[in-house]
């Protein structure tokens, strides 16, 4: 092979040589490529945090539904129902039930709910029952009413008659077809325990089961449930982490 052949094929070769080396130190083994690199602008906003735990509560044994909120970035909570207390008169000794200024006759359950926040943030709650009745749609001339007495639950009171409510009497008289509410605001680690009251109309066969739920958002329901079948659910407010 003639001299100036081989050469120029050694030259070729080194410069392929070198353009390889080049490549292996820009790109240092488990770096992507300058290509393959994501935009600053292109990383999610917030990512998903472990929940802070919820401690252990005596609360638990009376609970009758749960549910896990989690917002957009994460940030958690925990809403408990409880099991309802009632059936006979709001106070010991009392007259059964409850008859509003019309001469109307209800049924009543005592309930609780409790939100813990399970986030590092603050978290806000707003919490609003309608004065108006509320109708069962499979259950003809059966309603009911809901309501935020202003009486504070703890956990002494839990094994106490109707949850240990006082004042539910003078609250309904009150409050009797006016909107009821409530706002929070809850540390982070930290709960609000508050009661609800439900008043049943026509009451029917079976037991009787409501609570908060929470939607996407945030966003909060109230759900009755009266038997195995009849249901209702309403808009409640909105709980928001900050």
């Amino acid at each position: 092979m003639p001299r100036h052949r081989l050469i120029s094929r050694m030259m070729k070769r080194s410069i392929i040589l070198i353009g390889t080396l080049a490549v292996l130190v820009g790109c240092r083994p488990g770096e992507p490529t300058p290509a393959a690199q994501k935009a600053p602008d292109s990383v999610p906003p917030s990512a998903a945090i472990a929940p802070l735990p919820a401690s252990p509560s005596p609360l638990n044994q009376f609970v009758d539904t749960e549910y896990r909120y989690a917002d957009a970035g994460g940030h958690t909570a925990l809403i408990q129902n409880s099991l309802p207390k009632g059936g006979s008169s709001i106070e010991p000794g009392g007259q059964v039930g409850y008859t509003d200024p019309s001469g109307v006759h209800y049924g009543v359950g005592v309930f609780w709910s409790r939100i813990v926040n399970t986030s590092d943030r603050p978290l806000t709650l707003a919490l609003e029952f309608p004065g108006d009745s509320i109708p069962l749609p499979t259950a003809p001339d059966t309603y009911v009413r809901l309501t935020l007495p202003g009486d504070t639950m703890s956990v002494d009171k839990l094994t106490d008659f109707n949850y240990g409510i006082e004042g539910l009497r003078e609250h309904l008289d009150n409050t009797f077809g006016k909107p009821t509410k409530l706002q929070r605001t809850i540390a982070p680690g930290g709960e609000a325990l508050f009661y609800t009251a439900m008043l049943v109309h026509r009451p029917l066969d079976g037991s009787i089961r409501n609570g908060i739920r929470v939607a996407a958002g945030g966003e909060l329901t109230y759900q009755v449930k009266l038997g195995t079948l009849h249901t209702a659910t309403v808009p409640a407010g909105k709980i928001a982490i900050q």
